[in-house]
């Protein structure tokens, strides 16, 4: 099986659990409560010494940018992702003109979100300065960020809703609702984890924007619903100096807006990380 077929299949089958997530199979087990599975998960990480060792972290590889629908085309790239404490950057840089970087600050208070052209974001860039919440989170990047919430839910302070088992195409995985305290309420945030590992694997972005009422009834069913589903899957985990880390990081994007749909992925496969090296502040800042 090619490399290109297994991303279709990934992405085939995260997007088959988002858009029949209403009938999904969830079985509730009352003995496993959010917090014991947090725990769980920060256990397969690392030990509680590793991982509060690890004051910043900067993971760098070749990086991929693909449009499956909404356009065409492909870019390669590099993709560099540091963190520290909260602060982070997300950097994938293109040889191209019309698209120059994916590129995305977080400095401790303030978001940024770069421009691919003067004035003019990408797909990606536009969702998340949209729902700045996931990036001001430490939600993305999952446990390859320093910020990551469920390693200081006493920071956070998030509502954590266990769903159970939940079942997808035969495969099941831990399911969590993650309820920001402060951020966007319609924003449904779901992490999802291994059931033998207990290793984070994917988290769920997903918000659907009601179209507003026609001048009358037949105007109003006639408009579709605006549906925005961002999903980051992690795999290949690793022990990166006494850290179980993933090694490929996918972000997929579908957005369904009126008629018009897109879908398009930006793949890292990280090739060096390193721990608690200096890392300038002016890094965590959009220049």
């Amino acid at each position: 099986m090619t490399s290109q077929i297994r991303t279709v299949f990934r992405v085939g089958f995260f997007l088959f659990a988002l858009l029949a997530y209403p009938a999904l199979n969830v079985s509730k087990d009352p003995k496993l409560s959010p917090q014991e599975l947090v725990a769980k998960s920060l256990e397969a990480i690392g030990s509680p010494e590793k991982l509060a060792a690890r004051k910043s972290c900067i993971a760098e590889g070749a990086g991929t940018m693909l449009v499956r629908t909404g356009g065409s085309g492909s870019l390669a790239g590099r993709m560099s992702f540091s963190s520290e404490g909260d602060k982070f950057r997300y950097d994938m840089k293109f040889d191209f003109k019309d698209y120059t970087e994916e590129l995305f600050t977080f400095d401790g208070q303030n978001a940024e979100f770069g421009y691919v052209r003067p004035g003019k974001r990408s797909r990606l860039g536009e969702f998340l300065y949209t729902y700045s919440a996931i990036v001001r989170e430490g939600l993305i990047g999952g446990v390859l960020s320093t910020a990551w919430p469920l390693t200081k839910l006493d920071q956070r302070n998030p509502k954590l809703q266990y769903r159970g088992l939940t079942k997808i195409e035969g495969k099941q995985m831990h399911e969590v609702k993650y309820q920001m305290k402060k951020g966007d309420s319609d924003l449904n945030v779901l992490l999802y984890f291994d059931p033998t590992t207990f290793r984070h694997v994917a988290t769920v972005y997903r918000i659907i924007v009601p179209v507003p009422l026609g001048s009358s009834m037949q105007a109003s069913t006639a408009q579709n619903e605006n549906r925005f589903e961002l999903f980051e899957l992690f795999e290949d985990f690793r022990d990166m100096d006494g850290l179980m880390l993933p090694s490929r990081w996918t972000i997929h994007l579908t957005t369904e807006a009126g008629t018009q749909t897109f879908m398009g992925e930006w793949e890292t496969k990280i090739e060096k990380i390193s721990f608690n090296q200096p890392i300038e502040p002016k890094t965590f800042i959009l220049q």
